[in-house]
C-alpha cells in the first residue's frame, strides 16, 4: 500500500510447503490478476497455482478471505478476465492443460473447458478485440502455436460453442 511517501507491506497469504493447502496459496504461483470478475464493483486478487487451483482473495475490511474457485488437472499457468462473449459479463479465463472459462453466478462459480492445445499445455492468455470488428477474442499460446478463440453463441442446452484458429 502506498502511504504517500513509502510502501507498506502486508502478507495476504502464506507461501507454504507443497501439500499444505489450508488457507494458503500454493508455494508456486504462476500468475496473479486483479479484477472485478464478479461485476459487483469490488476488485479481488486471483491466483493461478502450480497445483491447478484457482483462488480468489477478497479484502473484507478487516482481513483477507480466500476462496478456491476450482481445481483443474495440472498447473494453471496464466489468467485473464473480461467480457469475451460480448454480453457485458466479465468472466475469469485460465490456461494450463486447457483453456477454461469461469463465470460467477449468484450461487457460486461455474466453469467450462473451452479447448486444448494439440499437444502440451497453454502458457499464456490475452483478451482483446484486435480485428477492428469490435468482437473480443481470446488468444492463447501453446505447443509452438498461437491460438485464437472467438465466441459463436450457445448451442443445444447451453453448450459452449467456440471457434478456434491457429496462426
Amino acid at each position: 500500500t502506498w502511504e504517500g511517501s513509502t510502501w507498506t507491506e502486508i502478507v495476504v497469504a502464506s507461501l507454504t510447503e507443497q501439500g499444505n493447502y489450508d488457507n494458503a496459496i500454493y508455494w508456486a504461483t504462476n500468475d496473479l490478476l486483479v479484477s472485478d470478475v464478479r461485476g459487483d464493483g469490488k476488485f479481488r486478487v486471483y491466483s493461478a497455482g502450480q497445483d491447478g487451483a484457482l483462488r480468489e482473495f477478497m479484502w473484507t475490511g478487516s482481513g483477507w478471505q480466500e476462496t478456491v474457485i476450482a481445481k483443474v488437472p495440472g498447473a494453471v499457468t496464466a489468467l485473464s478476465s473480461g467480457a469475451a462473449r460480448s454480453d457485458g459479463i466479465s468472466r475469469l479465463y485460465a490456461v494450463g492443460p486447457a483453456l477454461y472459462e469461469f463465470t460467477w453466478t449468484s450461487s457460486g462459480w461455474s466453469g467450462v473447458e473451452i479447448g486444448r492445445p494439440a499437444s502440451g499445455t497453454f502458457s499464456a492468455i490475452a483478451l482483446g478485440a484486435i480485428r477492428a470488428d469490435g468482437k473480443p477474442r481470446l488468444y492463447t499460446a501453446g505447443d509452438g502455436k498461437l491460438y485464437e478463440f472467438s465466441w459463436e453463441g450457445a448451442v443445444g442446452g447451453g453448450t459452449v460453442a467456440i471457434s478456434s484458429t491457429l496462426t
